[in-house]
């Protein structure tokens, strides 16, 4: 089934690319080593403009309610919790701890392929080139959401707003072309 990365600016739906999710698609992350790829709503806690697939954007993954409902399962530990708490107030990057970390969304040489990474979402480069230029680190910058969507199983969505990018006339050409 096709799976897509949506940009939006101001609710209205820009671009879209295909992508690849882990090779668990189905649910949503839990533990570090399930091949499932996170849900939720991330920002962007580091941009790796030289990665192992291209770029990459690493996610802040866990979240707080990934983080939550790690404590409740005995997964992670009180002060581990803490420490992810902690990073997100502060919009850092979340330690790595049992539930999992370095989700990003990044890069791939090959062409769009059946679902294959380890939790994270490939875009072709070319597409990543865009995305990388669009994303801004840190909090209230655009928020990543990545849904549990029955159309697609998985579907992201980047949501700024109109204001922003045209403070961003660098990568507005992507975006804005009529």
């Amino acid at each position: 089934s096709e799976r897509l990365l949506e940009v939006y600016i101001d609710n209205t739906l820009i671009k879209q690319y295909e992508m690849s999710i882990g090779l668990v698609p189905k649910g949503d992350k839990e533990i570090q080593g399930d091949y499932k790829t996170p849900v939720g709503i991330f920002y962007v806690a580091k941009k790796v403009p030289q990665s192992q697939f291209h770029k990459a954007l690493l996610l802040n993954y866990p979240t707080q309610k990934h983080a939550d409902q790690g404590l409740d399962k005995g997964i992670i530990t009180s002060s581990q919790h803490s420490q992810i708490s902690q990073a997100i107030k502060k919009c850092k990057i979340v330690p790595t701890t049992p539930l999992g970390s370095l989700i990003e969304i990044h890069g791939n040489d090959k062409p769009y392929s059946n679902d294959w990474t380890h939790g994270c979402i490939a875009v072709t480069d070319s597409a990543m080139d865009e995305i990388y230029d669009f994303a801004q680190e840190g909090c209230n910058n655009g928020d990543f959401s990545i849904e549990d969507d029955r159309r697609y199983a998985t579907q992201v969505k980047i949501e700024a707003s109109r204001h922003f990018l045209e403070e961003r006339s660098d990568i507005s050409r992507f975006f804005l072309e009529e």
